[in-house]
């Protein structure tokens, strides 16, 4: 079994925190998954392995914390899209960037077979 460090998940989770904001809130990226219906499983699968992430990567933190903290970065990116575009805040993706981050940081915490290393 491959053990992964726990500085391995944070790190990847921070660039998927940065990636959240730089890719997915390009104007032609949201119109393309609004109309391939693909729009709230992007954000459910983000959300989620962005907890999970997270939740591997700071294992003394609390789960509900982590959860707040990952649905917080949603609420911002959902807030950065009403600015940049004038769009109305979309409570749908709200409520899916919530819901997927509480439920990622708890399986990854406690559902997960692979456990995260912490460093000697």
């Amino acid at each position: 079994m491959i053990l992964i460090n726990s500085k391995t998940y944070l790190t990847c989770a921070l660039a998927l925190s940065i990636g959240i904001f730089f890719v997915a809130g390009q104007r032609p990226v949201s119109e393309m998954l609004n109309g391939t219906g693909l729009h709230w499983i992007a954000h459910i699968m983000t959300y989620g392995i962005l907890a999970a992430g997270y939740a591997k990567g700071l294992p003394r933190a609390p789960v509900i914390l982590i959860g707040c903290l990952t649905a917080a970065i949603g609420g911002l990116h959902e807030l950065s899209e009403v600015a940049k575009y004038g769009i109305h805040l979309e409570y749908r993706d709200l409520f899916y960037d919530t819901a997927s981050a509480l439920a990622g940081a708890f399986l990854a915490r406690y559902v997960s077979a692979v456990p995260a290393t912490t460093p000697r």
